[in-house]
């Protein structure tokens, strides 16, 4: 007899998994569309903000020579020879009482000065333009000169990503209108009071910001396409099961790496622990070019007191010492136990922060706690604290943890030396 089973269609185990396999599929593909293009808006706005903000800089060096109706500069120097454009002028050039040659600089001029030093410094091009322009270095190209037709139609300004020289630039343009100090240059060329004469342009160069966005692109990408790799195998694989699988995992592997980088005795981090931490924090300080502070130390007559009070006694004065280390320095600095007796201390920002407050701090705590009655004896620390400064390039700039450490012990050892401690001073007779 037929089995009245065999012709019934039977729905397919991998249907609900489909579904959300594509569900899943076309919301990671909208992220990362969305994370593309709100990456490259970024960069934009950054673009311009950048633009705006040289824009606004040079308008109040402009302003503030305007309203000095310009000012005079020694003629030694190569940027600032006499203005062959204000020879009308009375009293262009000057000579000072003690013989000094001086000529005028009016606002244009100065600008057009900033502009050679910020074009060789930064990368930005700003030009100072007109349609009608004294000085042919002056006259716009094509970008410029439709900007300037759209300024005498009203518009405010104008921005946009075109090239210059086969590479693109964020392009920004504001109006230059006309003031009575301007006049004194320009009233012979019918302008009037109020009127657009000319712009100021800002061209500020893409590649280095669309290559710290295309870094971000390639990020997000990686970063969706494991997601998304991840997630097919859990939609497939007994969801249930891998999420709790997972989490299991997951506080296991917490554990296991806690334990790798953490010191059992005082609950800091070991030395792997610091290490990995201090690299990534230095490097962060490089690009940000933040200060930094290393403090090494270590724990003075360790050894007499093991052998005077045993080893538990050296244990708790190494726990004593850890203790008071946390309480000097900030949860957010990276204090750890890098040895028997040694201790390293990475203060992240250290603006506020230098190698005698430390040496202050930790005197201080220490005459409190030694100070508590019944102690069998005193506890000390000596200290090496090096400043790392990217400003100023000391230690070199691509100093590495372990040479900043080995720059701090040897800082600690003078200072050890220097004190000329002895270890039978340690205990309390």
């Amino acid at each position: 007899m037929q089995n009245p089973t065999q012709n019934v269609p039977r729905s397919s185990p991998f249907l609900p998994h489909t579904i959300w396999a594509v569900i899943w599929t076309l919301t990671l593909g909208v992220s990362l569309a969305w994370n593309i293009w709100q990456e490259q808006q970024e960069t934009l706005a950054m673009a311009h903000i950048e633009a705006q903000v040289a824009y606004d800089k040079d308008m109040v060096y402009h302003r503030w020579n305007s309203l000095s109706h310009g000012v005079y500069v020694s003629t030694e120097h190569p940027l600032s020879p006499p203005n062959p454009y204000l020879a009308n002028v009375p009293e262009r050039d000057i000579t000072t009482p003690s013989g000094k040659k001086l000529t005028l600089v009016n606002p244009t001029y100065m600008l057009r000065q900033v502009h050679t030093l910020e074009r060789e410094a930064l990368g930005v091009l700003s030009h100072v333009t007109s349609r009608k322009p004294l000085r042919p270095e002056n006259y716009p190209d094509a970008w410029e000169d439709k900007a300037l037709l759209e300024f005498e139609k009203g518009a405010k300004d104008m921005r946009e990503v075109a090239d210059i020289a086969g590479k693109p630039y964020m392009r920004f343009m504001r109006p230059l209108r006309v003031v009575k100090s301007c006049l004194d240059c320009h009233g012979s060329q019918g302008y009037r009071d109020g009127e657009v004469r000319g712009g100021l342009s800002i061209s500020v160069p893409m590649l280095p910001l669309w290559q710290i966005a295309y870094t971000h692109i390639i990020q997000f990408s990686i970063a969706h396409a494991l997601l998304w790799l991840l997630s097919m195998w859990a939609i497939f694989v007994a969801l249930n099961k891998i999420k709790k699988s997972e989490a299991l995992r997951h506080t296991a592997e917490e554990e296991t790496r806690m334990l790798s980088i953490t010191d059992q005795l005082t609950g800091l981090y070991n030395r792997r622990g610091f290490m990995n931490l201090a690299e990534h924090h230095l490097m962060l300080a490089q690009r940000s070019q933040r200060k930094m502070l290393l403090m090494f130390s270590d724990l003075d007559g360790l050894k007499r007191i093991n052998d005077t009070l045993g080893h538990a006694e050296g244990d708790k004065a190494i726990a004593e010492a850890a203790e008071l280390l946390k309480e000097v320095f900030r949860e957010s600095d990276i204090v750890a136990r890098i040895g028997g007796d040694e201790f390293a201390v990475l203060a992240v920002d250290s603006k506020d922060l230098n190698s005698e407050i430390v040496d202050k701090r930790v005197s201080e705590c220490l005459e409190q706690h030694n100070a508590r009655p019944n102690r069998p004896y005193r506890l000390g620390l000596s200290l090496g604290c090096i400043e790392y400064d990217p400003h100023c390039g000391y230690p070199r700039t691509q100093t590495g943890i372990s040479e900043l450490l080995s720059l701090a012990d040897a800082i600690m050892y003078k200072q050890k030396k220097a004190r000329s401690f002895r270890l039978g001073e340690t205990i309390r007779r």
